[in-house]
């Protein structure tokens, strides 16, 4: 969802304003050589403390745009580099230092607007993924339920085409090519009906 952080370490607090602050590396060496090896890892298994460390260094920044193949994914990446770019240009008095309060505002409504878009495509990517595990359990039910009649001696009544083949698509779909070709095994053995001639 890999470099963790030490689980007992409590995050220093800061004694004028009580906020938790977020640990950082304690020098270059140990940031470059924590950013050499997060532009080349799997982010989802950091620990938040360094990946939010990290995510304020540019250059992690841009690798990671680089590497980022989900188109919304980058567009979420670029608009978060561009405003925190933007923050930093504020001064210690808070005034903006070269940009307007309207690109600020701009800027937050750009990484609001990819964030939304980023979460979308992954709530539907979840909808799709419980979607296709559904289908692949009414196809072993259907399966299992017939051996067992079978075995038995009972009056089993084949597996309709209808429980396979949204199945099938699913998981060709998923590129899940092998799995695929297994399942019209399982529906040239339990359907009942022969696939019509092309």
């Amino acid at each position: 969802m890999p470099i963790d952080s030490p689980r007992g370490h409590s995050p220093a607090r800061s004694h004028s304003t009580g906020i938790r602050s977020t640990p950082g590396p304690r020098n270059t060496i140990e940031r470059a050589t924590l950013r050499a090896i997060a532009e080349h890892g799997d982010y989802s298994t950091f620990d938040p403390q360094v990946l939010a460390t990290l995510t304020l260094d540019p250059e992690f920044m841009q690798a990671r745009i680089q590497r980022a193949s989900n188109p919304f994914l980058k567009e979420a990446l670029r608009a978060r580099a561009h405003l925190d770019q933007l923050l930093r240009a504020r001064g210690e008095s808070g005034q903006l230092q070269g940009q307007s309060p309207a690109e600020l505002g701009l800027a937050k409504a750009s990484y609001a607007t990819a964030k939304a878009a980023l979460i979308r495509y992954k709530r539907l990517r979840r909808d799709e993924q419980l979607t296709g595990e559904r289908l692949m359990r009414n196809v072993l039910l259907a399966c299992r339920t017939l051996n067992a009649k079978r075995a038995v001696g009972q009056l089993a009544t084949p597996v309709p085409r209808s429980t396979f083949e949204p199945a099938i698509e699913w998981l060709q779909r998923a590129g899940r090519f092998e799995e695929a070709v297994r399942m019209t095994e399982w529906q040239i053995a339990y359907c009942d009906q022969p696939r019509a001639a092309d």
